[in-house]
C-alpha cells in the first residue's frame, strides 16, 4: 500500500522488485495484492466519491460539467453523453499530439499530421501525398526545412527534417499505436470542430474559436460547484477516510500482482533494477520521449 501518486509509484516498484527477486512464489500463487488508494475527492453539495486516479477523475468531472453546458456549432447541438464524449475525446487528442510533439519536436508539425490523412503503407510508395503535407508545412511557417527522400531499405518514400532534431516522417511513424490512435481521434472530433463555439450554461451565454477553449472553459466552470481534495499521500487522509476507501474489506480495491511472462518480468527487472549501468541508460535514452508523468 503506497500513495496514489508519483512517488508512491516508484516505492511500489521497488517493494514489486523485492518480491520478484527474493518471494518469487508469493507472486506465483497469487498471494501479492496492491492497494488502490484514491487520488482525489469529490464533493458536490451533500454527494461526494473517491477517485482513484487522473484518467477517472476526468470522466467524472466531464459527466457533472456537461449537465448544464450546451454547445452550439454549425449545424449541430450538443450536450449530455454526446457533449462528454466530444470533450473527452478532444482532451484525449492534446495528449496524444503532446506526446507525438515529444518526439517529433514540433506540436504544429504533430496537428499537420494528423489532418494530412497519411495512414497506409502505400501512401509512402509515391512522392505525391509527402509533397502536400510539404506545402502545408511551408504555409504553417513552422521554420523546418523538410525534403523528401528515397528509403531504399524498404523502398518507400520519407520527409526528413535537418538540424536541430533530425525528425523523420516515414511508415515507421505513421504504423505506430500513438499514430493510429491520435488519426482516430482527429476523425472522431472533426464533425464537430466547427468554429465558432457557442456555450450555453444557466442563461450565460459566451463563444469559443477552438474546441480546446471549449474543454477549458467547461471544465473551469464546473470546478466551481465541486470541492475537490487531492491526496498527495496516504498520510493526508484521516483514519475514517483511510478506513474507508483502502482498508475495510468490504469496500476497498485491491489489484492482484500475476507473473503472466516470467521472461519479460525477468527481462524488465534486471534492466531497471540490475546492476547494469549500460543497460539502463540504454533504456532511458530511448524511451526517454515516451515519459508522461516526469516527477522532477
Amino acid at each position: 500500500m503506497t500513495d496514489a501518486d508519483v512517488d508512491g509509484s516508484h516505492i511500489r516498484t521497488l517493494l514489486l522488485t523485492f518480491f520478484f527477486r527474493h518471494m518469487k512464489e508469493l507472486i506465483e500463487r497469487g498471494h501479492i495484492y496492491i492497494a488502490q488508494p484514491p487520488l482525489y475527492r469529490v464533493k458536490r453539495g451533500k454527494t461526494e466519491r473517491y477517485i482513484r486516479d487522473e484518467s477517472d477523475f476526468a470522466h467524472e468531472l466531464m459527466k457533472r460539467a456537461t449537465e448544464d453546458h450546451v454547445v452550439k456549432t454549425k449545424g449541430f447541438s450538443l450536450e449530455g453523453a454526446g457533449l462528454t464524449k466530444f470533450l473527452l475525446n478532444v482532451q484525449e487528442y492534446e495528449a496524444a499530439t503532446a506526446k507525438l510533439g515529444r518526439r517529433l519536436r514540433e506540436p504544429a508539425l504533430v496537428e499537420l499530421l494528423a489532418e494530412s490523412g497519411l495512414e497506409k503503407k502505400t501512401d509512402f510508395e509515391e512522392k505525391k501525398p509527402l509533397e502536400k503535407l510539404l506545402k502545408e508545412i511551408e504555409k504553417a511557417k513552422t521554420k523546418l526545412e523538410g525534403k523528401i527522400v528515397f528509403d531504399e531499405e524498404h523502398s518507400l518514400y520519407e520527409i526528413q527534417f535537418g538540424p536541430p532534431h533530425n525528425q523523420k516522417i516515414n511508415w515507421a511513424l505513421v504504423s505506430t499505436a500513438e499514430y493510429k490512435r491520435l488519426r482516430l481521434l482527429t476523425k472522431s472530433i472533426e464533425e464537430f470542430n466547427k468554429p465558432p463555439f457557442v456555450v450555453t450554461n444557466n442563461g450565460t451565454k459566451i463563444t469559443k474559436e477552438k474546441a480546446q477553449d471549449v474543454l477549458n472553459y467547461v471544465v473551469e466552470d464546473a470546478k466551481k460547484d465541486f470541492t475537490i481534495t487531492r491526496f498527495k499521500g496516504l498520510g493526508e487522509m484521516n483514519a475514517v477516510q483511510l478506513w474507508e476507501t483502502t482498508m475495510n474489506a468490504d469496500t476497498r480495491t485491491l489489484l492482484q500482482v500475476k507473473l503472466e511472462d516470467a521472461v519479460a518480468a525477468e527481462d524488465i527487472f534486471t534492466t531497471l533494477m540490475g546492476e547494469n549501468v549500460e543497460a539502463r541508460r540504454k533504456f532511458i535514452e530511448e524511451n526517454a520521449l515516451e515519459v508522461v508523468n516526469l516527477d522532477i
